[in-house]
């Protein structure tokens, strides 16, 4: 379990699977939400290669419209939709249980705010998850990317307009936006 660190829903617990590698610790949810902040209110957010669906809950919690969840692991998945019925956000939220670039590829909806955050070592995921955002038109106006990632940046787009990388340990993040 892990709780969510802050708004509506602060303190609450959520249910990692126990199939989860590594849950985003919370100083990282934290600074995923400090970076997404004045973008939230209202947002629309899409939490790719979700895990347990904590930063797209904790954006949720911090006054998003409503989140995506895309995870391909059938725990996972079921973890995101039962603390989805906990927390009683079923009317804000989805979940697609299958490939996050599978997902992708037949959104039709833009997103305020993108969470990437695949196996580190999948270093293609993020190159290609961008990919399918930008071309298939699914950033909104002045919609931002986060992305999680150990090592060097894994995107490297002339098309994105990338802040300060920050980093919490081994675990590095990078916002960006679309030029």
């Amino acid at each position: 379990m892990i709780k969510i660190s802050g708004g509506e829903f602060r303190s609450r617990n959520i249910e990692t699977p126990d199939s989860l590698l590594v849950p985003t610790k919370s100083m990282v949810r934290e600074a995923v939400a400090s970076m997404t902040l004045a973008k939230a209110s209202g947002a629309r957010c899409l939490d790719l290669f979700a895990g347990s669906g904590a930063v797209g809950i904790e954006l949720l919690s911090r006054g998003a419209a409503f989140s995506v969840f895309a995870e391909k692991s059938p725990d996972c998945a079921k973890a995101i939709l039962k603390n989805i019925k906990t927390l009683q956000i079923a009317d804000r939220s989805s979940v697609f249980q299958g490939d996050a670039l599978e997902y992708l590829s037949q959104a039709t909806i833009p997103f305020d705010i993108v969470f990437i955050d695949p196996p580190y070592k999948e270093t293609g995921l993020y190159v290609d998850a961008t990919n399918l955002l930008i071309e298939r038109n699914l950033l909104a106006p002045g919609a931002v990317i986060v992305y999680e990632y150990e090592g060097d940046c894994p995107v490297h787009d002339e098309r994105l307009r990338f802040a300060k990388e920050h980093r919490y340990g081994k675990t590095k993040l990078i916002k960006a936006e679309l030029q």
